[in-house]
């Protein structure tokens, strides 16, 4: 597996890198950590000259460096290989170029979500990459040391499109010695909302799929999939929630929000946003 970790060398992305690390041991996986230094445009116009400009991408690119070194040697002592990359362009159409040329399985990400007045309108650089990218999408708001996480949840609406990140999700915990999946599909009682009896029926399809572990299917009533999720995980011990992001529609997104990204700003358990090329 090969897993890319964005960073900017803050608290939040240091514990995104430790919980990478944990991942790529279980997975023997290669990791890639990227640093992009976008400098405005508008800063660069009022330094006083080219070369003052000049000087100061070169100074940034330098400690961008070190810091990535000291990252990468962490990594390589406890066992596991690191690469970093560096650019000082943008940060999405670079992660997104990485993702193709280094077939990226993975991106770790740290977050800190962000306040319900906030999260509307500006976005954190997880929500961005949750919706830009096409690759499964780690954040993380507490460092991973141990990930043999023993209670995992699946979110669906047990459609058959949700079969393959499901697919794609008991992948990746595969080597993590889960010992219950806990599929949730939360009924928010709505217009378009399918029948539960449909969703019961449904819901046998999914558990076949995960015949090895202890599986369980819940059905949870409640005014929103974000809600219902948060509630759910209040009642049980739930280490990791993985949640399809595939095929998403941009008009439904502006006018219900995103499940994924509200997901991402609520909880404090690691969310695996699953997406891939069509």
């Amino acid at each position: 597996m090969n897993i890319l970790v964005p960073t900017d060398f803050s608290e939040c992305a240091n514990k995104a890198f430790d919980s990478a690390m944990a991942l790529a041991k279980k997975h023997d996986g290669n990791l890639h950590v990227f640093h992009a230094s976008n400098i405005p445009d508008d800063w660069l116009l009022k330094l006083s000259t080219q070369e003052f400009g000049n000087r100061l991408n070169k100074s940034i690119k330098s400690y961008a460096t070190s810091q990535m070194n000291t990252l990468c040697n962490k990594a390589e002592l406890s066992g596991l290989s690191c690469e970093m990359h560096f650019d000082d362009g943008r940060l999405i159409n670079h992660l997104d170029h990485l993702i193709t040329n280094l077939k990226i399985d993975l991106v770790v990400m740290g977050s800190h979500g962000l306040s319900a007045k906030n999260e509307w309108m500006i976005g954190s650089n997880a929500q961005k990459c949750i919706k830009a990218l096409k690759t499964s999408v780690l954040v993380i708001k507490r460092a991973i040391r141990d990930s043999d996480f023993k209670k995992v949840a699946f979110v669906s609406s047990l459609q058959k499109e949700d079969k393959a990140a499901f697919r794609r999700f008991l992948n990746f915990i595969n080597p993590l010695k889960v010992d219950h999946i806990h599929i949730l599909y939360v009924n928010t009682i709505g217009w378009h909302t399918a029948p539960v009896i449909i969703r019961q029926r449904d819901q046998n399809d999914f558990e076949q799929m995960a015949l090895g572990y202890k599986c369980t299917t819940h059905i949870h009533r409640d005014y929103s999939v974000d809600a219902g999720v948060r509630h759910f995980i209040e009642q049980q011990d739930i280490g990791l929630i993985g949640i399809s992001n595939h095929k998403r529609h941009p008009i439904k997104r502006f006018f219900q929000g995103s499940n994924v990204e509200l997901l991402v700003n609520h909880l404090q358990i690691p969310v695996l946003s699953i997406d891939y090329p069509d």
